[in-house]
């Protein structure tokens, strides 16, 4: 129950007070950024002391909110060291939620390899991640946490997932939205290509990220195979697999990305 009123703050955070892809920042979004930073900073801290004075009853049930949720996860967690890296995740989520546009561009055009170094961020994926051993029980000794192999499969989940995300929102985000802050859409810009091209080249990359997935995954859990650690990495391994699969499967059966007017054929009935 926590991590899901935890995800559903975070959809409520995102869905009203963020504006994805803003060419820059407003009086407007930097108003929201600053009320969802004194937000997360009270889950983090588990401290009531802000900024700046609360305005609102929103913006008070979204501190209560994020005060009580924040009390009853480090309750429940498997180890302080855990919980900081759980708001250190948060931290970082934030931040790339609320920059502008133009810190993924260059020379005044958008950037394929900046924009999916901020996705990785911006996703929110990592927060889900860290929930793997909150969920399970157990606390990643220090020898895993900081394996090579290990920190790339969290790198590459947390990818697989942002990316795809943009494949399955692009007609919500870029046509209905118009929202320049998706990867088809980068792609287009930067490549001057067609939706289809572009579509073509966001599957190639998901794929190509989860191949790599697969076969990093398979090294990471031979390495480790006969020693003290193995139950626990093939333990973690399979969640993140598991991430990747729930990640594809949720938005097919959502009607969040579905609509009769998608550019994509098989998103335009409703369930």
């Amino acid at each position: 129950m926590p991590i899901t009123v935890f995800h559903n703050l975070l959809y409520y955070l995102d869905e009203v007070h963020t504006s994805p892809g803003e060419e820059s920042v407003t009086p407007a979004t930097a108003a929201a950024a600053a009320m969802i930073k004194d937000a997360l900073e009270v889950f983090c801290t588990g401290t009531g002391g802000l900024q700046r004075r609360i305005t609102g009853a929103s913006e008070r049930a979204v501190h209560r909110a994020c005060l009580d949720l924040g009390k009853t996860i480090r309750g429940m967690s498997p180890g302080e060291s855990w919980f900081l890296r759980l708001s250190d995740a948060l931290r970082d989520h934030l931040r790339a939620a609320t920059e502008p546009l133009e810190t993924v561009m260059s020379d005044g055009e958008l950037d394929v390899d900046k924009f999916v170094a901020a996705r990785a961020s911006d996703g929110g994926m990592y927060t889900t991640i860290e929930f793997v051993e909150f969920a399970d029980g157990y606390l990643l000794p220090d020898s895993l946490l900081y394996d090579r192999g290990i920190r790339e499969l969290r790198r590459l989940t947390a990818l697989i997932s942002a990316l795809m995300n943009d494949i399955f929102s692009y007609h919500k985000e870029v046509m209905v939205g118009r929202s320049r802050f998706n990867l088809l859409n980068v792609i287009s810009e930067r490549e001057s290509c067609s939706f289809a091209e572009a579509a073509h080249l966001a599957v190639t990359q998901v794929n190509t990220l989860s191949n790599s997935f697969a076969c990093l995954a398979e090294q990471v859990s031979a390495a480790h195979r006969g020693t003290v650690h193995a139950p626990i990495v093939d333990s973690y391994l399979t969640a993140l697999f598991e991430q990747n699969s729930a990640t594809y499967h949720w938005q097919w059966s959502t009607n969040r990305y579905r609509s009769p007017g998608q550019v994509f054929p098989e998103l335009r009935v409703m369930l």
